[in-house]
């Protein structure tokens, strides 16, 4: 069995078959399920079996499967709207022969597989054939989607790793520019952006604007102040939704966050992260002409704003912690030590 969704997007028609549709089928329950693929009386049949139905009676079923997206052009190209709607017809219009009684049987119920996508062009197209026979009503649609989520509700077994690379794959083709990464430590899953290529923030900005309202209450004062904060040190601020007026988000923000452009809501600004590290040497001297000296310290950039920057080394695996807060504007600097 497959273990990805893009994994089943690539298989052919005869491995699709192979590996996907023969297998699941078997596995949901369907009696004496055959390959009819190819055969002098296929007949627009790729697969035959049957089930039970709710009085015990035998219900035929025939599948038709197609590889890739079913187009939604009329004419009965490979892979059109048209070519399935007359193997549908075949499969409801004409009986099998039964491989295991030989006794000849009706199908009465045709499905049609895609492991890619069934325009509604194409569905439209087969009901309009079929309801002037009454037969409309008998056929069921499956597209790729549905059809991983069938894989993986009956083959659940699949590595973690294989589904997050799936995942992984999908959000690199969601823009050109950037690369939505999953971060999955800690107890909230998250995702971060990066550039495709060197200069691709310049050439396409992703642009926030926001507009907040605070009341004349200590609560609105408070939050207009850490947000003041934020602006000027980089320091996290929560902003509750009932101070968001507006929130505008980049189109590729509000894809990958699930979020409408009228939403508000709760606002969360933290320091964006930044694995440069700066290596610095320090050597401090006291009054009495002593001195201790700092030679591999690793600062990287906690948190920056308009008016301070602080660095710090947490990530270095030493006892010694330190802590530099520039303030430009003032050609200041404060460090401290742990």
């Amino acid at each position: 069995m497959i273990s990805s969704r893009g994994e089943l997007n690539e298989l052919s028609e005869a491995l699709l078959l192979e590996k996907v549709l023969i297998p699941l089928l078997r596995k949901m329950g369907y009696k004496d399920v055959f390959e009819w693929h190819g055969g002098s009386g296929e007949l627009g049949k790729d697969v035959v079996c049957w089930k039970a139905g709710d009085f015990g009676e035998r219900v035929n079923f025939a599948f038709v499967l197609k590889a890739k997206t079913i187009s939604g052009r009329a004419a009965p190209n490979k892979g059109s709207g048209g070519e399935a709607t007359i193997q549908v017809q075949q499969c409801l219009g004409a009986s099998f022969q039964d491989p295991i009684t030989g006794e000849q049987q009706m199908v009465h119920r045709c499905i049609l597989v895609s492991s890619g996508r069934i325009p509604k062009e194409a569905v439209a197209a087969i009901s309009a054939s079929l309801k002037g026979i009454g037969q409309a009503h008998n056929v069921e649609y499956i597209n790729g989607d549905k059809l991983w989520d069938l894989v993986e509700q009956h083959f659940p077994v699949q590595p973690v790793w294989k589904k997050l690379q799936d995942i992984q794959e999908e959000l690199d083709n969601v823009d050109p520019h950037y690369r939505p990464t999953i971060h999955v430590g800690g107890s909230v899953p998250s995702i971060s952006l990066e550039e495709k290529f060197l200069g691709a923030a310049q050439e396409k900005p992703l642009k926030l604007r926001g507009v907040f309202t605070f009341p004349n209450t200590p609560e609105g004062e408070a939050t207009k102040q850490a947000l003041d904060r934020h602006i000027a040190t980089g320091s996290p601020v929560s902003i509750p939704s009932k101070y968001v007026e507006s929130f505008e988000f980049p189109e590729l923000l509000r894809e990958l966050m699930g979020v409408s452009s009228d939403s508000a809501p709760t606002v969360q600004l933290s320091a964006a992260a930044d694995p440069r590290q700066l290596l610095v040497r320090l050597e401090c001297r006291s009054h009495e002409s002593r001195s201790i000296t700092l030679p591999y310290i690793h600062l990287k950039v906690i948190q920056a704003g308009q008016e301070e920057a602080t660095l710090g080394n947490d990530a270095q695996p030493i006892a010694i912690r330190v802590r530099l807060v520039l303030r430009p504007a003032g050609k200041t600097a404060e460090i401290t030590f742990s």
